[in-house]
């Protein structure tokens, strides 16, 4: 899988996680991992266009699936 995909999931799982869906209540060290992946200067612009184009293309689904609200 080329890098910059896996780098697009990993920010829409920690914006899941972010807001509160995919996992249970959020501790202080889960958020210092949420916020360093958000802002992980590895992100490239491809990455975040990635992310972007797959939470358009999957993110009600996956907020479906999770039981969250979009």
């Amino acid at each position: 899988m080329d890098p910059d995909e896996v780098a697009a999931w990993g920010l829409i799982d920690a914006s899941l996680l972010q807001q509160g869906c995919g996992g249970p209540l959020i501790s202080a060290r889960q958020m210092q991992n949420i916020t360093g992946t958000l802002n992980a200067k590895t992100i490239t612009p491809q990455s975040r266009a990635l992310a972007e184009q797959y939470w358009g293309d999957y993110g009600t689904q996956i907020m479906a699936s999770l039981g969250c609200s979009s």
